[in-house]
């Protein structure tokens, strides 16, 4: 027997951006988060379904999402309905800015992003996310 998977609302987010597809906006984006650990989620306009992660280069990171297809640091779920739908129908929010401790290295920096991330996998149900390991 199916059952209807019931999708939740994406969390207050700090920014979101459209238009993912313009140049500008990824520059834009690229450029004001540089060096900032955040966590962030991608969510597809047309489904309702979201890949939430964390970066602490969000420069680098974002580059691979939005620029590089089928890129090897990049969400294969994600890469493929980025292909199907276009970049135009993805959304990306930025969830929160995270502080970490200057004097952690940058393992520890990883430990911390990635537990305030699993925080935000949590929060959707696994049907309605592209991430497909349960954890960060």
């Amino acid at each position: 027997m199916l059952h209807a998977v019931k999708f939740v609302r994406v969390p207050k987010d700090v920014a979101y951006y459209l238009h993912l597809n313009d140049p500008k906006v990824i520059k834009a984006l690229r450029y004001r988060f540089q060096f900032t650990p955040l966590i962030y989620g991608i969510t597809c306009l047309v489904n309702q379904m979201v890949y939430v992660g964390s970066t602490l280069n969000p420069s680098k990171r974002f580059h691979k999402h939005l620029t590089i297809r089928n890129s090897d640091g990049s969400n294969k779920q994600l890469q493929a309905a980025i292909t199907q739908y276009g970049m135009h129908n993805f959304k990306l929010h930025i969830f929160e800015l995270v502080r970490l401790p200057r004097e952690a290295t940058y393992e520890e920096k990883r430990a911390l992003l990635r537990a305030v991330e699993q925080r935000y996998i949590n929060h959707f149900p696994e049907a309605q996310r592209y991430n497909s390991n349960h954890h960060a």
